[in-house]
């Protein structure tokens, strides 16, 4: 498959993907052997969920679990790790996970950015097992030249555990390699807490995208242009069949980052860039795709100028476009929309309204309420973010203030909605001490007009893909370097104001990719995963 790119890349050898909070130098190699410390009476620890048992030094410490896996991290000093969402210092002495494989075990084995030093086969607890030191060649995660001693066990089932020592911080490198090996020699894998629910693989789509848009019909999938080269074609699903077809190319300029409704008869693509340079256009025009004729209809041109960073919405008779900026290059105060624009496809035409009575703004969360247009959120040209909203009723054509946010305002503002109430949640506040990640967030109910704080998520997310079960909120992937700390695939129900870690799907943490509810089941397609590969197209039915 064709590679494709990522936001950040990350040397696969540094599998915890985590950036060290203080970089220790790293000190030079003991000509001496270093022998483990002489007892039978290690202490021990347990992972249930992910399945070891580990045993390591009685004076050493471990970790009980707070943010990060339990009996994953062991060092001879206390292990304070940063409060929030930030990472793990890469000078704790030994580190262990469990990597879910997405296409093939070697991906693990091989490191591009780094010199092998070594590499022996061995075995772990029973398991096939490869003992590998290396060197890093570039600066990356690690610095260049960092030492590191790693083992990649296959647990079968696309798992592997991973453990692993760096040649940084105290104690020497080689005491923290004799206890590295000396605890695979002690470990026990043990069958994981079962999960209700499992992940699948779909059938390979006949193509590759990133920054394309995917649309449930109700019995298929639709995903639309995007692409590394930017593509006005797409592909259907059909998970009746378990096929996929390819769709024709629109009649309209390629693009990404648009938006698209499902009608009940056709699929509306809207908006959208030429490209991910702000000198890119905005695109003002769209086009109708009918899945029973397999034709395109090109839309009437919109009021206006094009829209980049708007909100779109299908209300059931219309789809409505708020907010936005239309010049190409870095958005202003000048080229940001307050008002909305609606297109009705009966009669091919469009209507403006008058201006919110909030800012002009881009990148704010939005959902139809089934009578209302909620947004909230997102930030001026000057990119400072917004904690206000407001709702557009189309039928009378009228706005109304809505409560402000009871969490601070942010950029990068998720949301959806969940039936009865817009969720919004993680971004990042910008403050003089410089950035960080949000965990909270807040659910807005339109019929009481007032806010609820709901629970902190597990992890940061950032640009994910949402989707909303009827039950369950799903936050897929994003731009995340470690799934183990900072978790790839999240649920919050609503009525337990309750987050759920799920087990990572294949081919995540990936971004520019799509999630959407069919009906039974989470697909998520597209993207490009850490190693730059494609996302595969995978599903996930809860039990």
């Amino acid at each position: 498959m064709a590679r494709l790119p990522f936001v950040r890349r990350a040397p696969i050898a540094a599998f915890l993907g985590v950036m060290a909070l203080v970089l220790a130098g790293c000190p030079a190699p003991d000509d001496e052997t270093v022998e483990p410390p002489e007892t039978d009476e290690w202490a021990s620890c347990s992972n249930d969920e992910d399945g070891w048992e580990a045993e390591y030094p009685p004076d050493w410490q471990v970790n009980p679990g707070d943010g990060v896996a339990a009996c994953s991290l062991f060092d001879p000093e206390a292990i304070d790790l940063p409060q929030g969402p930030t990472a793990i210092p890469l000078d704790i002495a030994v580190q262990l996970r469990v990597e879910s494989v997405a296409r093939e075990l070697d991906d693990l084995l091989e490191d591009p950015f780094a010199t092998e030093i070594d590499r022996s086969d061995t075995t772990v607890d029973g398991s096939t097992a490869h003992r590998i030191e290396q060197e890093q060649a570039e600066d990356g995660i690690v610095p260049e030249g960092t030492r590191s001693v790693r083992y990649v066990v296959d647990l079968g089932d696309d798992r592997a555990f991973i453990a692993v020592s760096y040649d940084m911080g105290e104690p020497a490198f080689d005491e923290k390699v004799a206890v590295l090996d000396e605890m695979m020699d002690r470990i026990e894998f043990m069958d994981p807490e079962p999960v209700e629910g499992a992940w699948r693989t779909l059938p390979d789509a006949p193509i590759e995208r990133i920054n394309h848009t995917a649309t449930w019909t109700g019995d298929g999938m639709i995903v639309w242009a995007g692409g590394e080269e930017i593509q006005a074609d797409g592909a259907a699903w059909d998970p009746d069949a378990e096929e996929w077809r390819a769709i024709p190319e629109a009649p309209i300029d390629a693009r990404w980052n648009h938006h698209a409704v499902w009608t009940g008869e056709e699929l509306l693509v809207w908006g959208g860039s030429a490209g991910p340079d702000h000198l890119a256009e905005c695109f003002a025009d769209g086009a109708r795709y009918d899945p029973v004729t397999g034709e395109w209809t090109e839309m009437a041109p919109a009021p206006g100028e094009g829209r980049c960073g708007s909100v779109a919405v299908w209300t059931g008779d219309e789809l409505l476009v708020y907010g936005g900026h239309g010049a190409a290059g870095p958005p202003s105060l000048e080229d940001l929309h307050d008002d909305v624009i609606a297109y009705d496809p009966a009669a091919d035409e469009w209507r403006s309204s008058g201006p919110a009575p909030v800012d002009a703004r881009l990148g704010a969360v939005g959902a139809w309420t089934g009578d209302e247009l909620v947004v909230v959120g997102g930030s001026d040209g000057e990119l400072d973010a917004r904690a206000d909203g407001a709702a557009y009723d189309p039928d009378a054509d009228e706005w109304r203030r809505i409560p402000d946010m009871p969490i601070p305002p942010r950029s990068g503002l998720e949301g959806a909605w969940a039936g009865d109430e817009l969720i919004v949640f993680a971004g990042t506040e910008l403050h003089d001490e410089g950035q960080e990640e949000r965990l909270d967030g807040a659910a807005y109910d339109p019929d009481a007009d007032e806010w609820r704080t709901i629970a902190d998520l597990p992890g940061p997310h950032s640009t994910p893909a949402v989707a909303w079960s009827g039950s369950l909120l799903y936050v897929v992937g994003g731009d995340l370097q470690d799934p183990e700390r900072h978790p790839a695939v999240v649920a919050y129900e609503p009525d337990a104001d309750s987050w759920e870690v799920l087990p990572n799907a294949p081919g995540t943490p990936r971004q520019h990719h799509t999630a959407v509810w069919a009906g039974g089941e989470l697909i998520v397609w597209g993207g490009s995963t850490h190693d730059g590969e494609a996302g595969p197209a995978v599903a996930w039915r809860g039990g």
